[in-house]
């Protein structure tokens, strides 16, 4: 198992809230998170380089369906293509906000 340090230099990357985090052994980086201004969920997809600096993608929507907001995202298993995308919807109806899933291989992401 590595150590994992941050820098004391930082920058902002995207906007939004409720940002969730999946990293594989591929050293690729997978960032979720929600708009600040509505309920469509974006992502950024991360690399990490040999000399520990993460080069980003530019930030990208997902398609008009999901919106949702409280985004999850992991890699399913011990498959490192793999992943699961998950987030609450609001279901109009008064019991409350359900959650929805998602899988996809990795290169559905990155291909978006």
């Amino acid at each position: 198992m590595g150590i994992l340090k941050f820098s004391q230099i930082f920058f902002r990357y995207d906007y939004g809230t409720s940002p969730s985090v999946a990293i594989n052994d591929e050293k690729i980086i997978l960032e979720i998170h929600k708009s600040q201004n509505n309920d469509y969920l974006w992502f950024n997809v991360g690399r990490i380089q040999e000399n520990l600096d993460i080069e980003w993608s530019e930030a990208k929507r997902l398609p008009s369906e999901p919106q949702g907001f409280s985004p999850n995202i992991t890699f399913s298993g011990d498959s490192s293509t793999r992943v699961c995308i998950s987030y609450s919807v609001r279901s109009g109806k008064k019991r409350g906000d359900k959650t929805k899933r998602v899988q996809m291989n990795i290169y559905e992401v990155l291909a978006r």
